[in-house]
């Protein structure tokens, strides 16, 4: 059939239908979907920052935000907007297809540093125009939030906060506020004397830390230099210098000049001492005593005698001279002093001669000194006494030097005494000598007392014709023992009497042995040896009183005879030793019945009575000693004798035996019999040697001893003999073991599934097998275990051995395979992408076909579309119903890439001794990892480190297989403060003030704070204000990237020394020592010095070697010197004379007792009574 034209122009109004309702259906469409008019989007940090703010026109279908154009999760109002990021905007039922989207940009404060100064010579000059901040619109307030702007003209505050704010692009808000700590530094040129002059000594050498202006100051070689001269920098004179003013961080430009002169002070040398001896008659010229390099030309005060510096010991007097050098410039006269002090020479007297005999008394050599010498002195060589004391018994004589030590410059003085010694001849005391007839000789010198000297002669005479005397030659009686004396030593003698006694004669040692049954009395003198003496004594004493030993009372042991000898002649004695022998004891008889199996025994333990041991028996027993064996040994009568030790007989005893025959049931046996065996006999199962005629318990059925396994009970059958006495009943055990035939159970089957677990095939025998059995072929777990992944299908069969024979039973086993979904497998694409793919493909491993998919897929079979179905974890399940094998699953995880994201950008200011910081951290937003920075960093990574990383901006840029996506961080650096390093200072309380920013270390920056507070407000330390201790300085920047930095000033604060007030002290010429210091007046320091020098070398001042006058007292330390005085007067001593006495007459007229006292009294005291 032909087709049919049709004109619209032949049908106008058709057309005009046509085309509106096309253009109805297409405006229904797209006339819900939200309208975007504005793109980039801008608001304030201040501002709500939420997706609810985004601006969109909503054409009917509601407004709906997404963070893609595909996303299928919408954003709630209610989340935080991202800086940079992208918005999409779609209606509720997210069907608009494409999406408007809109760019965010949320604006921060502006960018600034935070610490921002002004120098200028005029404060009045620094207005708000003056700041820096970066931004759109920047506004100036005097609040973090609120207030009125201020004008570009408005003068700035020093050490005021400042906050800056910005407008968005298209001002229709503004940002939070940067803060800014602003300085306006006042630096007007310094002002001061344009000429300074300075003195220079010794000790001071100005620098420029010395010069004066006014402010804070930085001094300079000249009027252009920039090069800032240490305060440490020695002045030149003549030479100008130049200071400016300082209110760090500012410098004034303008400088002030300064012409430094220095002056050179007059140097009259160090305080000098001068100690000369009272004999010496040569002047001397006190400038050389001057230490250090004095100046000529010079004053003396007080004036010398010479009118000039020449000391004349003779004409002038010991004390302080003071040497004055004036001055010719501005520096002040200098003084120094010399101390003179004469010292008296020492005297030791004149030589002397002692003569002494040995045995004279101790002496005082002093004594023996001519002249007058002075006490205190030392003798040399020592003497034993450590003193002069001579003791002629142990020191030597010789010539001994008596030495006085001279003060120098005097010399010691000394003096001797020569001393003889004539030794003294000792002939002893008198002695007395008993000696015995027997004794040898004898030297009679050894009988004198004391301690005689060798040498003298004896009287009368001996035969030896020296002192030896022999007793059997020479007589008894008086021997004269003399010497004939050597002046100054007397004539000396002693006598020794000699008397000559006999020796006594006890006999020698005998024995009486005596048996204990033995009870007759014996003269113990008939026992000794020899010929001895009667009239002795015996010890221990015997009961009878004489040597009479009775056994029955007197005990065993030595005894002791004894003749007394006559002085020195020793007593004699001899002994007998007395010995009671114990007579022997076999104990008594005994009579024994005993039984043929009762073992060996003792016969020893059944003789009666406490018979000894060592005894023999007879007749001899097999065992060769005492031992009886009832199966060896005969009945019989045994005796037993125990020998005796002379003077005591032999003991005996004997033992009656009787044996009687013992009835053995033999040793316990044990018999296993299977429960189908014929009877057997007990007894053959009997160990040992059993005897018959016993009886069997419990009976058994036969009514003997014959077992029968069908009819009797295994178990414990005893069988027992009856004895006679003294033999005792026997029994012996057989235990019988009935054995039951084993049981295999009945063959059974086994089906497995191939992942099933291991089975024990026992479990599938039927019927009631016993365990234990044994199962072939043997399977891998050496057990009835059986494991479907290791061990072979088939028949196993399970058998059970035992002593009554083998059975067995098989189990059939069939083992089905198992179902296989494969292995677990992913699927990735980007969320811009479109795919389609058979999940089944995605799978690993060797899967069965025929499985399902879950959740389903809107194919109704394994293939995504990734159009229609979602990312999500999709899981294969294979099942066979028909099989015991469970069902097997795996899983595909489909996931969505998103595109990298490489954060919001930022900024980052550092200190520039900040550690390595990682610039990833810095990101706004939420920035993936692993991207890449640019410009590259010196660590080759995002880790900048101030010290060799530049400022600047530096991108960060990330890539995936989705895109790429980059941020940058601007990082800019921020200077480090410097405190300095640590120092100390030490002042003297009067010193003056010094500022101790100069005692700081390294290179600090000017500006900081001190802490504690100093007395100046600022850092001058005035040590008569400012207490010692530890100040810290503290330099803090604006910025809070850099730390404070701290640096501390030890601070010490010495004291000046204090030698008290002048004193004055009035003694008694004969008052013991006293100490000076106690007499000074205030509150003395100790550890001073004294002018001029006592005899104690110390403050201690005796009157008897002292003499009166001033005495100064010095203390000199780092800070001066300061010195009082004590004025010291004696006053003469009281004497009233020594004791007298005098006898009157009645008649006598009156007589001045004054007269009759002795010594040399004062006139003018009392008498009392009156």
């Amino acid at each position: 059939m032909k087709a049919k034209q049709y004109s619209f122009k032949r049908y106008p109004i058709l057309l005009a239908f046509l085309v509106i309702s096309i253009f109805c259906g297409l405006t229904t469409v797209n006339a819900q979907c939200p309208t975007v008019t504005n793109s980039s989007q801008s608001l304030c940090d201040i501002e709500s920052v939420l997706v609810g703010d985004l601006q969109a026109i909503d054409n009917g279908g509601g407004i709906v935000w997404y963070d893609s154009p595909t996303s299928t999760v919408p954003l709630l109002n209610s989340e935080s907007l991202i800086n940079g990021q992208d918005y999409y905007a779609d209606d509720n039922s997210g069907s608009c297809g494409t999406r408007a989207r809109v760019d965010i940009t949320i604006y921060g404060p502006p960018v600034g540093d935070n610490f921002q100064g002004v120098c200028l010579d005029d404060p009045s000059l620094a207005t708000v125009s003056s700041l820096v901040a970066i931004g759109n619109d920047v506004q100036w307030y005097l609040s973090p939030s609120g207030g009125t702007p201020l004008n570009e003209t408005d003068i700035l505050n020093d050490n005021t906060i400042y906050y800056a704010d910005q407008a968005s692009a298209d001002g229709s808000c503004r940002t939070s506020r940067l803060s800014v700590l602003v300085l306006v530094g006042s630096t007007p040129i310094p002002t001061g004397d344009m000429v300074q002059n300075f003195c220079v000594t010794p000790e001071f050498t100005p620098t420029v830390g010395d010069l004066v202006a006014s402010g804070n100051n930085n001094w300079y070689i000249s009027l252009f230099s920039a090069l800032e001269l240490p305060p440490s920098t020695p002045l030149i004179s003549g030479q100008t210098y130049y200071a400016t003013t300082l209110d760090p961080p500012c410098e004034s430009t303008g400088r002030l000049s300064v012409l430094a002169i220095l002056d050179i002070a007059p140097n009259a040398g160090e305080d000098g001492t001068l100690d000369l001896c009272d004999n010496t008659n040569s002047t001397i010229n006190l400038f050389t005593e001057l230490q250090g390099t004095p100046d000529s030309g010079g004053v003396w005060t007080p004036t010398l005698n010479s009118g000039t510096g020449i000391f004349d010991p003779n004409i002038d007097t010991e004390g302080i001279y003071t040497y004055t050098v004036s001055s010719n410039n501005s520096c002040p006269d200098e003084s120094a002093i010399v101390t003179v002090t004469l010292i008296p020479e020492p005297n030791a007297g004149t030589d002397g001669t002692l003569d002494l005999c040995s045995n004279n008394d101790v002496i005082d050599l002093f004594l023996s000194l001519g002249g007058t010498p002075e006490t205190g002195g030392v003798w040399s060589p020592a003497l034993a006494s450590g003193t002069g004391e001579f003791n002629p018994t142990i020191d030597s004589d010789g010539i001994y030097t008596y030495t006085v030590s001279g003060t120098l410059p005097c010399i010691d003085a000394t003096a001797t005494v020569n001393v003889s010694v004539t030794p003294y001849k000792d002939a002893g005391e008198d002695g007395t000598i008993d000696i015995c007839d027997t004794t040898g000789s004898i030297d009679l010198f050894n009988s004198l007392g004391g301690t005689p000297d060798t040498g003298g002669v004896w009287s009368p005479a001996l035969n030896s014709g020296t002192g030896i005397f022999d007793p059997s030659i020479d007589s008894p009686g008086v021997y004269t023992y003399e010497f004939t004396g050597n002046a100054p030593c007397p004539d000396e003698s002693s006598t020794v009497t000699v008397i000559v006694n006999p020796l006594p004669n006890a006999g020698s040692n005998g024995i009486l042995e005596i048996c204990s049954n033995d009870l007759t009395t014996v003269d113990l003198f008939d026992s000794l040896g020899g010929t001895p003496e009667t009239g002795g004594t015996w010890l221990p004493s015997l009961n009878g009183g004489t040597g009479v030993f009775d056994p029955s009372i007197d005990t065993a042991g030595i005894y002791t005879y004894t003749v007394n000898g006559i002085s020195p002649c020793p007593d004699a004695s001899a002994n007998v030793n007395v010995t009671i022998i114990p007579e022997p004891n076999a104990g008594s008889d005994a009579t024994i019945d005993i039984c043929s199996n009762n073992g060996t025994f003792d016969l020893f333990d059944y003789l009666g009575g406490t018979p000894e041991i060592g005894g023999t028996w007879s007749p001899a027993l097999a065992s060769g000693t005492g031992i009886y064996d009832p199966l060896i040994d005969t009945d019989d009568t045994y005796i037993y004798t125990v020998a005796g030790i002379t003077p005591c007989a032999d003991a005996t005893a004997t033992i009656t035996l009787t044996v009687t025959p013992f009835l053995d049931a033999g040793i316990d046996g044990a018999v296993t019999v299977c429960s189908d065996d014929g009877t057997i006999d007990l007894f053959d199962s009997l160990g040992g040697t059993p005897q018959i005629g016993g009886t069997w318990s419990p009976s058994l059925s036969s009514g003997t001893g014959i077992f029968d396994p069908s009819i009797d009970s295994g178990g414990t059958y005893t069988y027992s003999t009856t004895g006679t006495a003294p033999c005792l009943d026997d029994s012996a055990i057989v235990v019988v073991t009935l054995v039951p035939s084993p049981d295999a159970g009945s063959d059974g089957t086994l089906l497995l599934c191939s992942l099933s677990n291991t089975a024990d095939l026992f479990d599938s025998l039927n019927g009631t097998p016993q365990t234990g059995g044994i199962w072939s072929p043997t399977l891998l777990s050496g057990t009835g275990v059986f494991d479907p992944n290791t061990d072979a299908d088939g028949i196993y069969t399970y058998t059970i051995n035992s002593i009554c024979g083998a059975i067995s039973a098989n189990v059939t086993v069939t083992t089905i395979d198992a179902n296989n979904a494969g292995t677990n497998g992913t699927v990735e694409f980007c969320s811009n992408d479109t795919i389609t793919l058979d999940l089944f493909d995605s799978l690993g491993g060797t899967p069965d076909v025929g499985g399902t998919w879950s959740p389903s897929l809107n194919s109704g079979t394994g293939i995504f579309d990734s159009s229609l179905d979602t990312a999500n974890s999709y899981t294969y399940t294979v099942s066979n119903s028909a099989t015991l094998c469970p069902d097997d699953s795996a899983t595909v995880l489909i996931s969505i890439l998103q595109g990298p994201n490489a954060g919001n950008d930022s900024t980052l200011n550092l200190c520039d001794s900040t550690n390595s910081v990682d610039l990833f951290a810095s990101l706004a937003g939420s920035p993936d990892a692993g991207g890449t920075w640019s410009p590259t960093l010196n660590s080759g990574t995002g880790i900048l480190d101030p010290n060799t990383d530049s400022e600047g901006i530096y991108i960060y840029t990330i890539n995936n297989s989705c895109g790429t996506s980059s941020a940058s961080v601007t990082v800019s650096f921020s200077g480090t403060n410097d405190a300095g390093t640590d120092g100390s200072i030490d002042f003297c309380s009067t010193d003056v003030a010094v500022d101790l920013f100069n005692s700081l270390g390294g290179t600090p920056d000017v500006g900081g704070i001190w802490s504690p507070t100093l007395a100046s407000g600022t850092g001058i330390f005035d040590p008569s204000i400012d207490a010692a201790g530890s100040y810290t300085y503290t330099i803090s920047s604006m910025s809070p990237a850099c730390p404070d930095a701290t640096a501390t000033v030890m601070v010490s604060v010495l004291q000046g020394p204090n030698a008290g007030n002048d004193g004055t002290l009035n003694l008694c010429s004969s008052t013991n020592t006293v100490d000076l210091f106690d007499s000074l007046a205030g509150t003395p320091e100790t550890g001073g010095t004294w002018t001029p020098t006592l005899n104690s070398g110390t403050g201690i001042l005796d009157p008897n070697t002292d003499p009166e006058g001033i005495y100064t007292y010095t203390l000199n330390n780092s800070c001066g010197t300061s010195s009082t005085t004590v004025e010291v007067s004696f006053s003469d001593t009281n004497d009233a004379g020594t004791d007298g006495a005098i006898d009157f007459c009645s008649t006598d007229t009156a007589v001045d007792l004054f007269n009759s006292l002795g010594g040399t009294p004062d006139i003018g005291g009392t008498w009392s009574p009156f």
